[in-house]
């Protein structure tokens, strides 16, 4: 999605959004008392997961084909289920914790 230079560095940005769940969406159309949690779950994880994917993808093919040998980033862009906020903290924790457990050469994830 973007690509600039730092110096003498290149650098490649994917920007992804992750959307509240399905669920979610669906409870907001019907009630609109909300119940949420404190911890994400496997869902979201799979949505990122994939999102992670799509991005490497995508920033390998444009670095190869520009031949940059680019240092890449991921922005992510979370509406969580929770609409006001009030489990952000947490939210961020646990990705945070997930993304240590598994972490990627050459990506620097941005949420």
């Amino acid at each position: 999605d973007l690509a600039a230079q730092l110096m003498s560095s290149n650098l490649l940005c994917e920007v992804k959004t992750i959307n509240i769940s399905k669920i979610e969406a669906e409870r907001r159309g019907i009630h609109p008392l909300i119940r949420i949690t404190n911890q994400l779950d496997e869902g979201f994880f799979r949505k990122l997961d994939l999102d992670i994917e799509t991005a490497i993808r995508q920033l390998s093919d444009y670095d190869k084909k520009h031949n940059l040998n680019a240092k890449w980033f991921l922005y992510l862009f979370i509406n969580y289920d929770d609409f006001f906020k009030k489990f952000e903290h947490l939210y961020r924790d646990q990705i945070g914790t997930y993304l240590a457990q598994k972490p990627i050469p050459n990506l620097k994830v941005v949420f």
